[in-house]
């Protein structure tokens, strides 16, 4: 109640926006809709089925070390998120993307070459980390445009969203079924020119209605947002959501295998007490 009673002037004090300049149903739109859900497919619906590598590293190339040392590559992705977004309000979704899916795509064929952990290191959690932020934040951003599909905009951002849903269920399968089918290197292959393919689809469709224009760099430009009770409460929420993904699960009896799938599929072996 406290959250709604400090929103409510805000919204009833925030201008009319104009009418919107891409009509319901246009290709334009679904096209953006399209790309936006391949982008979150192939970054956050990745990023967060790495329990799977963990669990391959802890018992193979990576034996040695413990798993807090193998849960570096799901820092990377939130932590370059500013200047992801950054390089988004600056120069569109285009340039970010671009960049992203380089670092992406490298960073996980190379990772299907590493041996040790300062090159899984390199490979998979900072360049394939960086890469996915640099296409999750755009694609999300331009498609929270809100004159994108007036009538139909709920229906338009679960489109979108369920992207990344998608690839936290089909990439902890295509893994399951790949290892003990080929080697570890080339499942990497084969998902890192899956992902590939499907971000030049991307690259291709993606478009944003905001006005986009270089502006210089200021730490000031992020202190703003952060003096806000709902940005803050929010955050908060998700930092617990964000704690509550395994260790519950584990002590409820889950099994460790089931663990290591992505949260999607996860909730659907949750014993029922």
């Amino acid at each position: 109640m406290l959250v709604w009673k400090m929103a409510r002037p805000s919204l009833q004090q925030r201008p009319q926006k104009p009418s919107a300049s891409v009509p319901a149903g246009c290709l334009e739109t679904w096209l953006a809709v399209t790309s936006a859900s391949v982008a979150l497919f192939v970054s956050f619906g990745w990023v967060d089925c790495i329990g799977l590598f963990q669990a391959e590293y802890e018992g193979n190339q990576l034996k040695d070390y413990s798993s807090s040392d193998l849960t570096i590559p799901v820092f990377f992705m939130p932590f370059t998120s500013p200047l992801a977004g950054k390089w988004f309000d600056c120069y569109g979704p285009h340039l970010p993307i671009a960049i992203g899916s380089g670092l992406h795509v490298f960073g996980l064929l190379m990772a299907s070459l590493s041996h040790k952990y300062y090159q899984f290191t390199l490979s998979q959690s900072v360049m394939s980390g960086i890469g996915s932020s640099l296409i999750f934040i755009p694609a999300m951003s331009a498609n929270a445009a809100p004159d994108l599909v007036p009538s139909e905009g709920a229906i338009v951002g679960g489109l979108a969203v369920a992207g990344s849903s998608l690839g936290e269920v089909i990439f902890p399968l295509m893994v399951q079924h790949l290892l003990p089918q080929v080697s570890f290197g080339w499942t990497m292959r084969i998902i890192a020119f899956l992902i590939m393919g499907l971000l030049v689809i991307a690259s291709l469709t993606i478009s944003s209605q905001f006005r986009h224009a270089p502006r210089p760099f200021s730490v000031m430009h992020y202190r703003g947002p952060l003096w806000k009770l709902n940005l803050d409460l929010l955050c908060v929420a998700s930092f617990f959501m964000y704690c509550e993904y395994s260790t519950p699960r584990l002590k409820k009896g889950m099994l460790q295998q089931i663990t290591n799938y992505s949260f999607p599929m996860r909730e659907l072996f949750i014993p029922l007490d």
